[in-house]
């Protein structure tokens, strides 16, 4: 899947910031605005240990744009190690 299709999602990786906050336009998203965010982000930490998307254990290494489109937030939190078994979801 990709955001090319008939319903496209987002892939999940470590970020490069701590926090960022995605403003959507109300012509076209029913959200106000989608923040992704980190807890432990540094050099060393840069691995996904686990992630919530709007409060829940989120253990899929994607999201669909429908979730996106109705605003939330998706908070990743890190570790100097892979967690192999987060992201297993299907």
């Amino acid at each position: 899947k990709g955001t090319v299709d008939a319903e496209p999602v987002y892939d999940i990786t470590s970020p490069v910031f701590d926090e960022v906050v995605i403003e959507l336009d109300p012509k076209y998203y029913s959200g106000k605005t989608f923040t992704i965010s980190t807890e432990n982000n540094s050099e060393d930490n840069m691995y996904i240990q686990q992630a919530t998307l709007n409060g829940k254990e989120h253990n899929q290494f994607w999201f669909p744009h429908k979730t996106f489109a109705k605003g939330g937030e998706l908070k990743l939190f890190l570790g100097p190690e892979p967690n192999k078994n987060w992201g297993t979801a299907k």
